[in-house]
């Protein structure tokens, strides 16, 4: 694989590879251009779609999370990786607990955590094998 290939190092970061079936939830600008998805060659969805490899949602609140992980729980395949992220300043009351709270009784489990950049934070989630 040529370094033209790699993708950014966002990219590497978030194990975001060509060809994965994706859908971004709210995807800031500033993250997209330094993740640059089209350049990498990923499978963009403009919408969730059944079969989803690799889900990024962006949330600045609880209700929003709810909403975009229901929308996804029934379309991801079960080894998909799903991220999200949520402002790293400005919001005492939604964080990583939040997430976690929202996305365990989905049946996903937390498996890491990362800082994207000075906006966002992220929490790697995945279906518990035990459900997968």
């Amino acid at each position: 694989m040529t370094e033209a290939d790699a993708g950014s190092p966002l990219a590497q970061k978030l194990e975001l590879r060509r060809g994965v079936r994706t859908w971004f939830g709210g995807l800031p600008e500033s993250v997209r251009a330094e993740l640059d998805p089209a350049r990498l060659g990923v499978d963009e969805h403009q919408a969730p779609s059944a079969g989803l490899e690799y889900v990024h949602l962006f949330c600045t609140d609880r209700a929003t999370l709810e909403h975009q992980l229901a929308a996804v729980h029934d379309l991801i395949d079960a080894a998909a990786i799903v991220w999200v992220s949520w402002p790293s300043r400005g919001t005492d009351r939604f964080g990583e607990e939040a997430v976690r709270a929202v996305a365990e009784p989905l049946g996903l489990a937390e498996v890491g955590q990362c800082q994207l950049n000075h906006d966002w934070c992220a929490m790697k989630l995945m279906i518990r094998r035990s459900l997968g």
